[in-house]
């Protein structure tokens, strides 16, 4: 069970005035250095914290803060307990009293209370990574393990980073608020204690005082259907791990570049080669995608030409409606060793012998002068 700052001074809770001075001044020669003969580190220890304890509780700005943050209201919440004791005992000022409730705010400090070991409540516990995908996992939706570097709570002190409940005492000058409430300027953390409102004398064997150790694990999460660069998910309670609390995982995802489709939004573009042949004489064709073949119906002489095919891009949601983008296909004539010698010369009759070499209105014809003849 944690001390507080009365049990320091063997004293009853509430004790004020010159019954104070007296447990300090007892206790003070009791275990002062100079005195004993043996255990002198303990001895020192203990004169530190009966000094500590001293100039708190002597402090009648202090006693008031420190009394409300040991009680245990019923009904109000802890912050308002501890406003309704500092505005009451008309010790403080406005900017003292705003300071007050800035700290209370930033630390949380019902938790900070209720635990009293949570060396890192001002670490942002949220842990934001970055990750590749494909296309293909963004086009399915698919299920994604991925090795997160978080932070642990040391489980041997609970994350105190103290060797036990004795070796910690709260922060005289911030009073565990973590932050300077008596400041002129709100929101300053404590120099004391660098914000952790806590002070451990005796740091913990496992952890070597920091409360806290890295650990790798693997998070498994599903990638939304049709992500894209910069889409984040959130993976609620898998960031940094602290005893009272846990925070997020936010996993910003990266889309690699495919071989074979360029995105464009919510629709795909595929540069398909084609034999100029089927270009000219029409026909069927298969082109991938995403979901599998699917076949495509040209029609005779139309030459290059985009082809769009309705359904067949990305996923995407329009309110609660999952729907799906369009590709659209280029397909341009291929001459890598396809088209040999003879079978060139045999287009070039083909085409003199329907008499349109000097017409260049038609399509088929531009294409035959384009690609064919190069000219």
């Amino acid at each position: 069970m944690k001390r507080t700052y009365y049990d320091i001074l063997q004293i009853p809770f509430g004790t004020t005035g010159e019954n104070i001075k007296k447990a300090r001044n007892r206790l003070a020669i009791q275990y002062h250095p100079d005195k004993v003969s043996t255990n002198r580190t303990e001895a020192t220890q203990r004169f530190h914290e009966i000094n500590i304890a001293y100039s708190v509780l002597s402090n009648s700005k202090k006693t008031v803060i420190y009394n409300a943050i040991i009680s245990k209201p019923v009904k109000a919440s802890f912050t308002e307990t501890i406003l309704q004791n500092v505005t009451a005992s008309g010790l403080f000022s406005l900017i003292e009293i705003g300071n007050i409730q800035t700290a209370l705010t930033a630390r949380e400090i019902e938790e900070h209370k209720k635990k009293a070991k949570v060396v890192l409540n001002s670490h942002d516990l949220d842990v934001h990574i970055d990750t590749e995908i494909t296309l293909e996992d963004a086009y399915f939706g698919r299920s994604q393990e991925l090795a997160v570097s978080r932070l642990k709570h040391c489980s041997a002190c609970n994350g105190s980073g103290s060797k036990d409940s004795q070796s910690f005492y709260e922060c005289p000058d911030c009073l565990s608020l973590g932050f300077q409430w008596d400041s002129k300027v709100p929101g300053i953390p404590c120099k004391t204690c660098t914000g952790a409102g806590l002070i451990v004398h005796s740091p913990c064997s496992s952890c070597h005082g920091k409360g806290h150790h890295q650990e790798r694990t693997l998070i498994k999460f599903t990638i939304p259907k049709g992500a894209d660069t910069g889409t984040v998910v959130k993976i609620s309670a898998e960031g940094d791990q602290m005893p009272n609390k846990a925070g997020n995982l936010f996993v910003r995802l990266i889309v690699r570049k495919h071989p074979l489709f360029e995105r464009e939004g919510h629709h795909l573009r595929l540069s398909w080669p084609i034999s100029p042949v089927v270009l000219m004489e029409g026909g069927g064709l298969e082109v991938p995608s995403l979901k599998g073949p699917l076949k495509i119906t040209l029609k005779r002489g139309q030459g290059p030409q985009m082809v769009t095919l309705k359904g067949a891009g990305m996923p995407y949601r329009q309110s609660r409606n999952l729907l799906l983008g369009h590709m659209v296909i280029d397909l341009q004539p291929d001459y890598s060793g396809r088209l040999v010698s003879k079978q060139k010369r045999g287009m070039i009759s083909f085409m003199k012998g329907l008499d349109i070499a000097a017409s260049k209105g038609s399509r088929i014809t531009q294409f035959f002068h384009k690609f064919i003849l190069n000219k």
